[in-house]
């Protein structure tokens, strides 16, 4: 049985669904052929992007589903065995058809590259039946005898691929060769007349040939200034002619040389910039060394801020301040200097009690050999205790240098 069928975009779809459950049944994946009206038929081909298949030509078939069926012949629910749509109530589709190899080698012997080549028109005329997918939903009758509402929609309507073995159609044997354009233009006059026959016609009434009238104006003759005129007129267009019209005269062919020069340059270029390369990689320091002097760095900077850091009220307690450390080192080294110079001055006194004299004093002779070796000094006893004393003073005592 045949009846007629409704679109999931129905607005009665809208009414089945707000139904208690259990009064309508939904079916998917239900192998159907449709019954396919086309309304467009282009040739359209594949982008570069496409690894598979780049630029690889296929047919585009636009059109609606006016009529559905199961694969099998079996009914689609109870007694139903196809569903109708009307026109332009029907479900819109996309199919793509993929052309085998030998359709393609013969559409290209055809002259699929040429202008004019274009789809057949029996295909656009035509009613096709493509496999399909579909989904069903069948609302039951509430009256016995009655016939149920049938809802239907085609599975990935805008992308259904199709080719010789799914569809049986061989679409690429119905193309012929192309047509030549209707647009040609066509410098035709048959129907007017031949063109030669407007030439002479007066728009005004009189018929005289243009030809005579040229004939008379060359039959005038030119009057003697009229004449130098034209001489003029003449020379100058010959000149004319001679500097810019004429042809120039053509360039000589250059040879081309190769860059034997640039070669070298580049060559030598290369050896300076690695020999530079090299002499980096030698100057630069070992992994090891820039690991020991970054470590260096970090302990030096977490020395830096643990000193700059403030110190607790309760460290500072038994710790001197700057300043008296620096006056107590200012008293010390005065105190050094003191006894220094009593110990020169003492020296001095014992040199001059004993009788000895100084090697630096000594006059130099002509003849370094004949210099008498320097006599140890003997240290006094006075000098001793004066060192020990000094000693005792550069160790930081507090006790008065007062002999």
């Amino acid at each position: 049985m045949r009846i007629p069928g409704k679109t999931m975009n129905d607005h009665l779809a809208d009414v089945a669904r707000q139904f208690p459950e259990g009064s309508f049944t939904d079916m998917q994946d239900v192998e159907c052929n449709a019954d396919i009206y086309p309304s467009q038929v282009f040739l359209e081909f594949r982008t570069g992007f496409d690894r598979e298949n780049p630029h690889r030509p296929y047919m585009h078939i636009m059109g609606e589903c006016r009529g559905i069926r199961k694969a099998d012949g079996t009914p689609l629910y109870g007694d139903v065995t196809e569903l109708s749509f009307e026109e332009n109530a029907g479900i819109e589709v996309d199919v793509f058809y993929e052309f085998s190899d030998d359709e393609l080698a013969d559409m290209v012997k055809k002259g699929m590259y040429h202008r004019g080549f274009e789809c057949p028109d029996i295909i656009r005329e035509s009613e096709l039946e493509i496999p399909v997918y579909c989904e069903l939903r069948v609302v039951e009758p509430q009256f016995e005898g009655d016939v149920p509402i049938l809802f239907a929609n085609i599975e990935d309507r805008h992308t259904i691929s199709i080719d010789e073995q799914s569809s049986g159609y061989t679409f690429g044997d119905y193309f012929e060769e192309p047509r030549p354009s209707e647009d040609v233009f066509s410098d035709d006059f048959g129907i007017y007349g031949d063109y030669g026959d407007f030439e002479d016609e007066d728009m005004f009434g009189e018929d005289a040939p243009q030809t005579d009238l040229q004939e008379e104006q060359e039959a005038v003759e030119l009057s003697p200034m009229e004449r130098e005129v034209e001489e003029h007129y003449q020379n100058v267009r010959q000149r004319v002619m001679d500097e810019h019209v004429a042809p120039k005269a053509p360039v000589p062919h250059k040879e081309l040389k190769p860059k034997t020069a640039e070669a070298e340059a580049e060559e030598q270029d290369e050896h300076v910039a690695d020999d530079a390369a090299q002499r980096t990689v030698e100057d630069a320091k070992s992994f090891d060394e820039r690991m020991d002097e970054a470590e260096a760095e970090a302990a030096q900077e977490e020395k830096d801020t643990v000193s700059d850091a403030p110190m607790p009220d309760e460290e500072k307690d038994g710790i001197e301040d700057f300043d008296d450390v620096d006056e107590k080192r200012e008293n010390a080294a005065n105190k050094r200097r003191v006894a220094v110079e009593d110990n020169v001055e003492a020296n001095a006194e014992d040199d001059a009690t004993s009788g000895f004299e100084d090697f630096d004093d000594e006059t130099e002779t002509e003849d370094e050999g004949d210099k008498p070796a320097p006599t140890q000094r003997a240290i006094p006893a006075s000098m001793a205790e004066v060192a020990e004393k000094a000693s005792h003073q550069g160790l930081g005592s507090d006790k008065e240098y007062d002999e």
